[in-house]
């Protein structure tokens, strides 16, 4: 059942929604030109279900629902301005519709964050022989309140002038003051690409688990 729902459900919902948007572009600017849209359907092929509105437009879903389409009707002596802001709407919809739900789930999510919990040890770096443990929440490294990005906390590592830092962790409860070697490490990028970084030698949780030596 998941299976169904996931890789066959969902993916025409989802495919469904954009058809809809894009051809609603279309059919919205047609509409204010006041040319008639005869037809509005979701899919392709024979209608499985369908309605007619007041002003004639038959909407309808088909039985192929990989696309759809507005029957606009124009002719070669509508204005040219006309005819290319009617096809230019279909794709000006799904931008705004993309714009807002970005807004959406900018405003409801926020911005992805990494949690300072730690969840994982690289053993041949300098956390892991300062003592620290998975579980180990990481406050403050040399004075700085550790804030939700894993790119920001890069930064304060990769600044630091000293050879270790100072790592006010809490651990049951209780605050731990760690004072952590920093090493240059291998990673990786997502291209498979192996550059040295100034690292601690942790995983926060949320991040990729892979370590090297």
């Amino acid at each position: 059942m998941d299976f169904i729902v996931n890789y066959i459900f969902m993916p025409i919902l989802v495919l469904g929604i954009v058809i809809f948007v894009h051809e609603m572009g279309h059919f919205l600017m047609a509409r204010s030109f006041k040319i008639k849209t005869p037809i509005f359907s979701i899919g392709f092929g024979k209608e499985i279900w369908g309605g007619t509105d007041k002003k004639g437009t038959r909407w309808k879903l088909s039985v192929f629902p990989l696309g759809g389409y507005v029957s606009v009707g124009t002719t070669d002596k509508d204005p040219l301005y006309q005819r290319t802001l009617i096809a230019f709407g279909g794709p000006f919809a799904n931008f705004v519709f993309a714009l807002i739900l970005l807004i959406w789930c900018s405003a409801f999510y926020g911005v992805p964050k990494t949690s300072s919990t730690i969840v994982g040890l690289n053993i041949h770096a300098g956390a892991h022989e300062a003592g620290m443990l998975p579980l180990d929440t990481v406050l403050t490294i040399d004075g700085v309140s550790i804030p939700n990005t894993m790119d920001s906390i890069k930064d304060i590592i990769s600044a630091s002038k000293n050879d270790k830092v100072e790592v006010r962790v809490l651990r049951d409860g209780q605050e731990k003051i760690l004072f952590v070697q920093i090493r240059e490490l291998n990673k990786s990028d997502e291209f498979g690409d192996t550059y040295k970084q100034k690292m601690m030698g942790v995983v926060f949780a949320g991040q990729n688990l892979k370590l090297s030596a």
